[in-house]
């Protein structure tokens, strides 16, 4: 009997919650936004309460939805950035960007526009050595970080294919050596069943 989780039990939607509230509360409260500048980077005074409330609500929002849409995030996170000076989302849109778009390309150009859209204001108003750094953080780490979580996965993803694969070639391989022992098919199983297991497919 497999027991089956609600949606919302799962480990990762734990971790979906924590990053959609801090992606929301910036755009709730005014002081939660980046005392860098006076609301907005662009314009320098603070955005309509409703407004930001809107964003944050809809880029909380679009923290579950990340990994099948990461894009709806990072317009989003922009959204935010540029509107309200709210920052939270950015880095948690760039490790979208990084884990789950497939194009590298795709990939680079965000993270570009990102890193403009963070680091021009900032440079106009502090100059390069406050820029460089939270540019770096905020928006270049993140996206390295989710590129290396994709990487890992696909590498697992190969195994278990490997696996599975092996598993078919034995299993001809037995059928045309006749039907082997109980025991052996057992062994014959085993791979392709303990490398589902620990990738959890």
């Amino acid at each position: 009997m497999v027991i089956r989780r609600a949606p919302w039990l799962r480990p990762g939607r734990a971790v979906d919650g924590v990053l959609a509230t801090a992606c929301v509360l910036p755009g709730v409260w005014q002081d939660l936004q980046s005392g860098l500048f006076n609301g907005s980077p662009i314009v320098n005074r603070p955005a309509p309460l409703g407004i930001t409330v809107a964003l944050g609500l809809a880029t909380g929002v679009a923290v579950f939805d990340r990994r099948s849409r990461p894009l709806l995030l990072y317009a989003g996170a922009v959204a935010c950035w540029l509107v309200a000076g709210a920052w939270p989302a950015v880095p948690v849109a760039q490790y979208a960007v990084g884990a789950y778009l497939r194009s590298l390309r795709l990939r680079v150009v965000l993270s570009v526009v990102m890193v403009a859209a963070v680091s021009m204001p900032m440079w106009l108003a502090y100059g390069a050595d406050a820029s460089l750094p939270i540019s770096l953080a905020m928006c270049i780490l993140p996206a390295l970080a989710g590129l290396f979580v994709a990487s890992r996965r696909a590498q697992e993803q190969l195994l278990v294919d490997q696996a599975r694969a092996e598993e078919r070639s034995r299993g001809r391989h037995g059928r045309w050596s006749g039907d082997p022992p109980a025991g052996r098919r057992r062994r014959m199983a085993g791979p392709g069943r303990a490398a589902d297991h620990l990738f959890g497919l």
